[in-house]
């Protein structure tokens, strides 16, 4: 029975020694895991904050265009107004005439 003890205790060392190495292993897979998924999170953040980002720059573009799309038209109601109208501008390039002051 001795030499049976004596040949055990190598083979429960080695076998002690494999599950230790697998449990490293385990242990390490989890932290990646959890790393991975912190990375994840972050990513979705990011890419809410992006969107968040498009919109507003997209809102800003709108509003840009639409006030340059009114500075136009208020214009042209002003020459309107004044008798102006530039569809009908008594110049042949299309360029109003500006009358002469009076005693000239």
């Amino acid at each position: 029975m001795s030499t049976e003890t004596a040949a055990a205790g190598p083979q429960a060392a080695n076998l002690a020694s494999i599950f230790q190495k697998a449990y490293a292993r385990a242990v390490a897979l989890q932290r990646m895991d959890e790393q991975i998924a912190a990375l994840l999170e972050q990513r979705q953040k990011l890419e809410n904050d992006f969107r968040d980002a498009q919109g507003e720059v997209n809102e800003e573009c709108e509003r840009m265009l639409k006030s340059a799309s009114i500075a136009p038209a208020k214009i042209l109601a002003q020459l309107a107004e004044a008798g102006a109208d530039p569809a009908n501008a008594n110049g042949a390039n299309g360029r109003m005439r500006i009358k002469a002051a009076a005693g000239r």
